[in-house]
């Protein structure tokens, strides 16, 4: 067997995996409506802002309801300031092996590169995705507890601030940018003095 026929067929197996783990994350985002039999379907609704539903995906073994009473934490901080939106829970994507960090080896590490798998799925609009991993972000060069990208969130889960973060990438969605105000839920590098609140100026230009 030649190499250009061996290249060939190594191409067309990294793009079944691709395209499996592609099905996977459709399936999980698109089968709202679907029991799953290792989750509890959740639906929390309220009137919308803007439209602003949100399905929440879990990757891999975490699961919603170890996280359940954070993201009704997270809710309900919104609803308290009349910031209403919908979460619904919609299912976990197991395998996340294609979005990890590389090693200066050349292997695998277990860090997951959160602006691959967004930019893979940036169809997705609205989404939340939940990890327990550890999270590098290449556009900012620096391990993040969260990300938005103006659409969609990724949120780590053990991060001490999971609220808080949730609540300050769900901001960007809804159109904020970072807040000077360090008692704002939208200030960065503010843990002395998160209230986990959008200040006056914050709320009154979230769109």
């Amino acid at each position: 067997m030649n190499t250009i026929i061996k290249f060939s067929l190594l191409i067309c197996l990294i793009n079944l995996i691709v395209s499996d783990n592609y099905k996977k994350i459709t399936y999980g985002i698109e089968s709202a409506n679907v029991e799953s039999t290792s989750s509890v379907q959740y639906v929390k609704k309220t009137q919308t802002i803007n439209g602003r539903s949100f399905k929440i995906v879990c990757l891999e073994d975490l699961r919603f309801e170890s996280v359940r009473d954070t993201i009704e934490g997270a809710l309900n901080i919104l609803l308290r300031q009349g910031i209403n939106v919908e979460f619904e829970f919609v299912g976990n994507v197991d395998d996340v092996s294609n979005y990890l960090m590389p090693t200066s080896s050349g292997s695998v590490s277990d860090i997951l590169d959160d602006q691959k798998l967004l930019n893979r799925f940036s169809e997705f609009k609205s989404i939340i995705y939940l990890t327990k991993r550890r999270m590098y972000d290449t556009n900012v060069r620096s391990y993040v507890r969260g990300y938005s990208t103006g659409y969609s969130v990724i949120v780590k889960v053990n991060n001490g601030w999971v609220k808080e973060t949730l609540v300050h990438e769900l901001g960007h969605v809804l159109g904020l940018p970072h807040c000077d105000n360090l008692s704002c839920v939208m200030a960065t590098n503010n843990d002395n003095y998160d209230t986990g609140l959008f200040c006056n100026k914050c709320k009154n230009l979230i769109k």
